[in-house]
């Protein structure tokens, strides 16, 4: 285990991020505004945000429009999707690279299917 002085003498030490990683889209019911990709991301920009991940109720549709649109940009998008269970909801967020169809198809796998 490192003593306190090796951790000290780590060339950068913590970074810190201001994160929003429950950003819902208008592919969730509950969303009601007309927003595109491009103003959720702008919007995230501008309330100084580093990354989000888009997990929408049950469904990836506009994961990929938000990823594209936070391309060339200092914003990092997460796919992701927020998943109904008995129990309550739960989080999945994924590497920045998935698409949106491997997201739907777990989706699948655990009964939930597209047209939901």
């Amino acid at each position: 285990m490192p003593s306190l002085d090796d951790i000290l003498k780590l060339p950068c030490g913590a970074i810190w991020l201001k994160a929003d990683l429950h950003v819902h889209t208008p592919a969730s019911a509950d969303f009601h505004d007309e927003i595109s990709p491009d103003d959720i991301v702008h919007t995230a920009l501008e309330k100084g945000l580093n990354l989000i991940a888009i997990t929408d109720h049950n469904t990836a549709a506009w994961c990929d429009r938000v990823v594209e649109a936070g391309r060339g940009t200092d914003l990092t998008v997460f796919p992701g999707v927020e998943i109904s269970t008995h129990q309550g909801h739960m989080l999945a967020i994924f590497e920045t690279d998935t698409p949106s169809t491997r997201i739907e198809d777990l989706l699948i796998k655990l009964g939930i299917p597209r047209e939901k």
